[in-house]
């Protein structure tokens, strides 16, 4: 059945670290749930960083902060973080070949595609008339939001298998998630595998 006003009266925002340009599978997800929503009557916005594609300097922002429109969906922009040094040196470990501790896992995800701005912002829709929903895990605007508001705002993780699907912040994302919407039963298997008796029921309940 679709959701009309009448059954489902909160509006949804979909967090995404880019949104407008570069149109890979993350930020197709992202448009086709935003634009069908509205379609049926959910009002949904996506808020998202100034960073235009996973392929340029995630640390420059390419567009203007603000509030603007892509495709008729209304898109609040971000400033991006702009401290990389960290994340680079994460990068140089991976390449060599060398094992990551906690901090650099931590690392990883703070200082990749991020926005501060973006996430002290959204305290002002934590309540009852949002859902707030985050993808994909492999950024770290996700786990900044998930993990600054726990169990309050629902993850899509769009996981691959993938030596950052093993690491412990990705566990700690899973925990710290309102909802898990699997994109496929292979995806939800996977988790269920490596995750399953460490999160427990909420990753096998989960759609």
């Amino acid at each position: 059945i679709d959701p009309t006003p009448q059954m489902f009266d909160k509006s949804i925002i979909i967090i995404t670290p880019w949104f407008g340009g570069f149109a890979g599978g993350v930020e197709r997800q992202a448009r086709s749930m935003a634009r069908e929503l509205n379609k049926r009557g959910v009002k949904t916005i996506v808020f998202t960083t100034c960073c235009s594609s996973p392929f340029v300097d995630w640390w420059h922002n390419d567009y203007e902060p603000g509030v603007c429109e892509v495709e008729g969906i209304e898109t609040h922009r971000f400033s991006t973080g702009n401290v990389r040094e960290p994340y680079d040196a994460v990068i140089s470990k991976l390449s060599g070949g060398k094992p990551l501790s906690t901090q650099d896992e931590h690392d990883f995800f703070k200082y990749g595609i991020n926005s501060p701005d973006l996430v002290s912002t959204l305290v002002e829709y934590i309540n009852d008339d949002y859902e707030v929903i985050a993808l994909p895990y492999f950024h770290g605007l996700t786990h900044s939001v998930i993990n600054g508001y726990p169990r309050q705002i629902s993850l899509v993780p769009c996981f691959h298998n993938e030596p950052q699907f093993y690491w412990t912040a990705t566990e700690r994302l899973l925990n710290n998630a309102k909802h898990i919407f699997f994109n496929s039963p292979e995806e939800k298997q996977l988790t269920i595998s490596r995750y399953g008796r460490k999160v427990g029921r909420r990753i096998v309940e989960s759609v």
